[in-house]
């Protein structure tokens, strides 16, 4: 992906559903880093941040990374049902994007068979690019049920990282601990290329340390104290809602990604879509 960056190409995350909103949140957090690592140089007394600004102009890598969600912008706030079923539009969609042969796809889907990211992928191939496939079944299942999974897994031009899950904690929420997993290996993969591209030479010590701070993270999560806490919230939600009330979440940075789902509000669950703050 360095390499790639150097020689002038972008990266691209594609995705449906889930991995569409990971492929847009895993854009917005590139764009963030850099925004945020550009204002630090301006005002930090650091000579070594300011020294790594000057080396590596923010502005050129900040725009490099772009998502492709099945459906597009729309599909954020209400779910396109069918169009993740053509390779087609994942073709179109990348393709109108300018993907060339100078530039990284990383193709997300957590069953490994979704058609529309599969397109992407192909298009990718077709014009040269360097393409990962992303998903969350084991090779041998996809291979036997579904073509489409075997071309690409077969396939020696795209690279696979295989992030097979297993069951799930609840039957049929891939969106839980498949998209999870892909969050934590992309965002290390992008963690990496970031301090290569700033020169701090340590993203070889990456995976290990974020290994063990998600490890710390989920330690704390199925602590009984916290789960104590979560269990009297949920209970007091689900009463609201019976009660014909609302509830209203207020959240920062990540907040909303962690507390709901958009999309799967509505129409999945009988709960209204987001309305902006101001609405």
């Amino acid at each position: 992906v360095v390499g790639a960056l150097k020689n002038g190409g972008n990266i691209y995350f594609t995705g449906c559903g889930s991995t569409g909103r990971l492929s847009i949140q895993l854009a917005s957090i590139w764009r963030d880093f850099w925004q945020r690592f550009g204002a630090v140089g301006t005002t930090s007394t650091s000579s070594q941040v300011t020294d790594a600004v000057e080396r590596v102009p923010t502005s050129q890598w900040e725009n490099r990374a772009f998502p492709v969600m099945a459906g597009g912008d729309f599909a954020l706030i209400k779910a396109v049902e069918g169009f993740e079923d053509f390779t087609a539009f994942g073709k179109k969609q990348i393709g109108d994007l300018g993907v060339n042969s100078k530039d990284v796809v990383f193709a997300i889907t957590e069953g490994g068979e979704t058609s529309f990211v599969i397109g992407t992928a192909w298009k990718g191939v077709e014009v040269g690019a360097k393409v990962y496939f992303v998903y969350n079944n084991p090779d041998d299942i996809l291979c036997e049920h579904v073509q489409r999974s075997r071309e690409v897994i077969q396939d020696a031009r795209i690279e696979k990282l295989n992030l097979t899950t297993g069951p799930m904690g609840i039957t049929g929420s891939t969106r839980m601990q498949a998209t999870s997993s892909e969050l934590a290996v992309m965002v290390t993969i992008l963690e990496m290329v970031v301090r290569d591209l700033t020169g701090e030479k340590t993203s070889s010590e990456v995976p290990q340390q974020f290994l063990a701070k998600l490890s710390e993270l989920h330690a704390t999560l199925k602590s009984p104290e916290l789960l104590a806490q979560l269990a009297k919230l949920t209970a007091m939600e689900e009463s609201v809602y019976r009660a014909g009330r609302k509830n209203n979440y207020f959240a920062d940075r990540v907040g909303i990604d962690m507390l709901t789902d958009t999309t799967e509000r509505s129409p999945t669950y009988c709960t209204p879509p987001f309305r902006k703050f101001d609405d």
